[in-house]
């Protein structure tokens, strides 16, 4: 497998405040039976570590790793090291003072997207104040409106003043909607025996922009969903969690290039625990290998084995994290009711990371070992967002949140040159 190299900087505050760095480097090359095997090296700046300064210097490292060591990563540039195979726990570590070169987006249904659309419906002026209470519950028990149930019955109009919901439109005339209202008993008295035709919002908003739009034709009701404001407004995540996107897409895009060398079509796939902040697997397509040997389907297969299963061998430039003996057990993650994320399926809680948008089965496998979010690097027609939002049809038992963007660049050009090569 491809060197992954970790490195941690240990600074000495001293007078001047100037780092002596040492830096740690752990190359993984995989073993026959597909674990990783460590191959730790110690590599330091103008002065050799004896035996006894290394095992000091073991025994004071959880501490250092939690008090006193940091990285930066203009140093990191300095020193030319690969920023894609840096150590998780350096990447908490680093300073997020650096623009990023993309922009993640999500991948919503149509509902929490679509413009304001309106249906038509019969307005009456309210001619007395006094009575529009009694106007509202006569309206209400002789002719609801089920249909706009989101709307408020009465309205304060700029143009006409207060207003109350009479009747959808339904091809009736002015006269037919007073007629039908009368035969019902309704009495016109404080109304404009002439109501109008509007248009109102036909469905209820499902955003804080939709709410506002709405508010120019009729007021709604509106709940506001905090995550979902978030997702859209680009709070979601910070800067440390955008390093670690863009650390773990860009592993699975050093996969991608296994693919490509390996006759795949080079996609790269990474299954991380979000938890944790850890990569779980990583695998790369092989569908001209085996037609259903496609990076994402792979990448599970290699999750199962980290739990004690999987079936399909383990290729060079594969990962997967080793199976412990409390995963053994049953060959799934045990259950604890106070923790969301552990379930008895694959990949509950898990982030997957893939530089192509997966097809519609890759997108179904995903529903069905339950992951928790994607991450695209870039649109390929596929089932999430390309041709279709599989990922949003309501009537299946799982959702997960959808969003590309993440090194969509790279992404896209590796792609380009993977479908040039094809041709």
């Amino acid at each position: 497998m491809a060197s992954s190299k970790s490195a941690i900087i240990d600074v000495d505050v001293g007078a001047r405040r100037e780092a002596e760095a040492q830096l740690q480097f752990q190359e993984f090359t995989p073993s026959s039976s597909g674990v990783a095997e460590l191959d730790v090296k110690t590599y330091s700046n103008d002065h050799n570590l004896t035996s006894s300064d290394q095992e000091s210097q073991s025994e004071m490292e959880p501490k250092l790793l939690k008090e006193k060591w940091f990285c930066s990563i203009h140093q990191q540039n300095k020193a030319n090291i690969d920023f894609s195979k840096i150590d998780l726990e350096t990447v908490m570590k680093c300073c997020h003072d650096e623009t990023l070169t993309w922009d993640i987006e999500p991948v919503l249904s149509e509902e929490f997207t679509a413009e304001l659309h309106c249906i038509n419906v019969y307005v009456g002026l309210i001619l007395d104040k006094k009575k529009t209470s009694s106007i509202v519950e006569a309206l209400n028990r002789i002719s609801p409106i089920p249909e706009l149930t989101h709307l408020k019955r009465v309205a304060m109009l700029k143009e006409t003043g207060l207003c109350v919901l009479l009747h959808l439109v339904d091809c009736l005339s002015p006269d037919e909607c007073v007629r039908k209202l009368k035969e019902k008993g309704f009495d016109f008295d404080g109304l404009d025996p002439t109501p109008f035709r509007l248009g109102v919002p036909a469905f209820s908003p499902k955003t804080r922009k939709q709410y506002e739009n709405s508010l120019f034709a009729w007021p709604c009701n509106f709940f506001i969903n905090k995550y979902l404001e978030k997702v859209l407004n680009g709070e979601l995540f910070d800067s440390k969690d955008k390093k670690l996107q863009e650390h773990f897409m860009s592993v699975a895009l050093h996969a991608a290039s296994f693919s490509s060398k390996n006759g795949g079509v080079g996609v790269g796939c990474v299954v991380a625990d979000p938890k944790k902040n850890r990569i779980v697997a990583v695998g790369y397509d092989l569908r001209t290998c085996h037609s259903l040997k496609h990076a994402v389907l792979v990448t599970i297969d290699l999750v199962a084995r980290s739990q004690g299963g999987g079936k399909w061998p383990v290729e060079n430039g594969m990962w997967f994290m080793q199976p412990t003996m409390e995963r053994y057990k049953g060959c799934k993650r045990p259950h604890d009711p106070s923790d969301s994320f552990s379930s008895q399926y694959l990949c509950t809680g898990y982030d997957v990371y893939v530089t192509q948008e997966p097809c519609p089965m890759c997108a179904m496998a995903l529903i069905h070992c339950r992951a928790r979010r994607i991450f695209m690097g870039c649109f390929n027609n596929g089932a999430l967002g390309g041709k279709t939002k599989l990922h949003t049809v309501k009537s299946l038992n799982h959702h997960y949140e959808v969003f590309h963007g993440i090194l969509k660049d790279k992404c896209a050009e590796f792609c380009s040159h993977i479908i040039n090569a094809v041709e």
